[in-house]
């Protein structure tokens, strides 16, 4: 018995290293360290490995503990499958009692297990897990030799990759799809880096974020769901970063907290790094970063919504988001064909919008596309969010057409004035559900919703484009749909502003508030139609007043405001024809009130002569009829060495 006491050569003080308790397969064929054993008794169903890398967390049965275990009193060796992961302070090992001192007797007695001797002399890697605490891993993932998925594509995508480039028809890389698809494999597996430790805020404000989002952001940005957000969050920080991001911004918290520039700052650390290898978690991020500008765009940078909006189409463009994908491609990118569509849709309406208050060329060609718009079968639940985003896309389908129009064609409005795509915004407005209808026919708003609120606003800034033409004057002419379209803007901004702060505003309302001060600007020159016109401006200004804590394009407005209200148009003499409410439209028989099948005499002030005086119609001045709500450069000449030294309000 000695002799076979002193053949394990056990000391009596001497503790042996532990073992991890649990580990994965996945871990365990790498051969790298597993903390499912923490993470488990943190309440999480995965380790730090399998959840950055996106793949299911299975627990692998140990070979070694079923040789360990103790037979029951019947013979049997109790099921490994009844395994409970450890929680808590078993997690950490302060639960695990230490070994007992081996005794002299030689005899176990039930007080000393023996281990086999292969478990002394041959510690498996995963023992080096127990005796230290893991640190963020920094290095790659690499396969080792032995690994069966080198050369082929039997493991597959991860869950929601989306990284495949596209194959389209024409170039013939079909022929050669799985040698792509192969190599695809190979980046996919060399491009498994774990994250390096990233300070992330805590739980409590990441829940503030989400129910923040959710509130203010989901109907224009419908890319993350409230039953994937929390799993999207754990997998990436570039997630985290781009939510707290946007809404620490929209919704401040009151407890201490990083500042928006903050998180924006890791935020293009971790894109530009390429930190995260997802092309759906590196999309879904770029759209969070809508939310946040901390510079105008009167010079070029790669701060502005602009370059984010084209980075997130190139890249959506790579994956093919703009094709309705085949079968196979669905299964390979594991992506809910209804997400595609939303975050695809999401970026197209805002390089639409771009396109025609920043006068940029439009970027998608949609004849290159064929992905259907979205609907409600696209969304996890149909909500009202969801009933907006459909109809806000299909608005910014006929914007981003005006603004081609616009761009390509004279200005001189007398025989370019876009008839159809005109119609086609009366149509949108007409068909709107009851329940989607601008709630502004009375003196004051009963049922208000911040976003059919929103909805109605770039609406009504592309009608008072249409209806703005060209004078000798700094001041554009402001035609009858101009001026009623800016008096609705000032209706929707004062029903904002009646019910609090109007952070959750996007920054392109900066511009809705631009184009509505020069069409009142004008009215307020026309004696009948000042006082009115006042009113709103007032508005108006308290929004963009508002609006600057948070976009600094704002304070452009606001200066282009002073310099243009101190130099009135010298057309008052004019008074007589300023108050000519015949509209640019009429010419092309087209009744500019159908604009507005939401609006009475009661919507305002400004409202109520338009629309009940419109008898009032003399001939339009065909000299100098030409667009110049589209080019408003005078408005900003001022204000280069301004917009240069603007330091964003947070």
């Amino acid at each position: 018995m000695a002799d076979n006491y002193r053949f394990h050569a056990f000391k009596t003080h001497q503790v042996r290293r532990r073992r991890a308790v649990v580990v994965c397969i996945w871990c365990h064929e790498k051969k790298i360290k597993c903390d499912l054993q923490e993470t488990s008794g943190k309440g999480l169903s995965k380790c730090t490995n399998c959840a950055t890398t996106g793949i299911d967390c299975s627990v692998r049965p140990s070979r070694r503990c079923k040789r360990r275990q103790t037979r029951a009193p019947d013979g049997s060796i109790p099921d490994s499958s009844q395994y409970r992961p450890p929680t808590g302070a078993e997690a950490d090992g302060s639960s695990i009692n230490p070994l007992p001192v081996a005794t002299s007797s030689g005899d176990n007695g039930g007080h000393f297990p023996l281990f086999p001797l292969s478990d002394i002399c041959d510690p498996s890697p995963h023992s080096m897990s127990d005796r230290e605490p893991i640190p963020q891993p920094q290095q790659s993932v690499q396969p080792t030799q032995g690994d069966p998925a080198i050369g082929d594509s039997v493991s597959g995508p991860r869950p929601g990759d989306a990284a495949d480039s596209y194959l389209g028809e024409p170039g013939y890389g079909v022929i050669y799809g799985s040698e792509i698809r192969n190599d695809a494999d190979g980046q996919r597996r060399q491009s498994n880096v774990l994250p390096e430790s990233v300070d992330l805020p805590p739980p409590e404000l990441q829940q503030g974020f989400k129910e923040t989002f959710f509130e203010c952001c989901y109907a224009w940005c419908p890319v993350l769901d409230r039953d994937t957000i929390q799993s999207d969050l754990e997998k990436s920080p570039l997630v985290v970063n781009a939510l707290s991001l946007a809404a620490s911004h929209i919704c401040p918290p009151v407890i201490k907290h990083a500042e928006p520039a903050t998180y924006y700052d890791k935020v293009k650390q971790l894109f530009y790094g390429d930190k995260e290898p997802n092309l759906l978690m590196c999309l879904k991020s770029i759209a969070l970063v809508y939310w946040w500008s901390p510079r105008p765009p009167s010079r070029v940078h790669r701060d502005s919504s602009w370059w984010w909006t084209t980075v997130a189409i190139r890249h959506a463009q790579h994956g093919g988001f703009h094709r309705e994908p085949k079968q196979g491609q669905l299964v390979r990118s594991m992506i809910n064909p209804g997400l595609r569509r939303r975050l695809w849709w999401t970026f197209f309406a805002r390089e639409r919008l771009t396109a025609i208050c920043q006068c940029r060329p439009c970027v998608i060609d949609t004849e290159d596309c064929n992905i259907p718009f979205p609907t409600l079968d696209d969304f996890p639940e149909k909500t009202l969010q969801a009933e907006v985003f459909i109809r806000w896309v299909k608005l910014c389908d006929t914007i981003g057409n005006i603004a081609k129009h616009l761009q390509r064609t004279s200005n001189n409005m007398i025989s370019h004035f876009p008839v159809e795509l005109a119609k086609e915004l009366m149509s949108w407005s007409q068909s709107q559900p009851e329940h989607l209808s601008l709630p502004v026919a009375s003196d004051r708003t009963v049922t208000f919703n911040r976003d059919i609120h929103q909805l109605h606003l770039p609406y009504l800034a592309v009608v008072i484009v249409l209806h703005l033409s060209q004078t000798p004057q700094p001041l554009p002419r402001a035609y009858p749909a101009a001026i009623l379209a800016a008096s609705c803007i000032a209706r929707i901004l004062k029903d904002c502003l009646m019910r609090g702060r109007v952070r959750y505003l996007m920054g392109i309302s900066c511009w809705y508030c631009g184009m509505a001060m020069l069409a009142l600007l004008h009215a307020r020159q026309i004696k009948h139609l000042a006082r009115y016109a006042d009113e709103d401006i007032q508005i108006v200004l308290l929004a963009l007043n508002e609006l600057k804590l948070m976009w600094p394009t704002a304070n452009i407005f606001l200066q282009g405001f002073e310099r243009l209200n101190k130099n009135p148009s010298s057309d008052v003499g004019r008074e007589a024809d300023l108050f000519d409410l015949e509209d640019i439209s009429t010419l092309h028989g087209i009744d500019w009130a159908n604009y507005f099948p939401f609006a009475s005499p009661q919507t305002s002030g400004l409202a109520n002569i338009l629309l009940g005086n419109r008898q009032m119609e003399l001939p339009i001045d065909q000299t100098g009829l030409e667009l110049t709500a589209f080019d408003l450069t005078n408005l900003f000449d001022h204000f280069d060495n301004f917009c240069s030294s603007f330091q964003p309000m947070v």
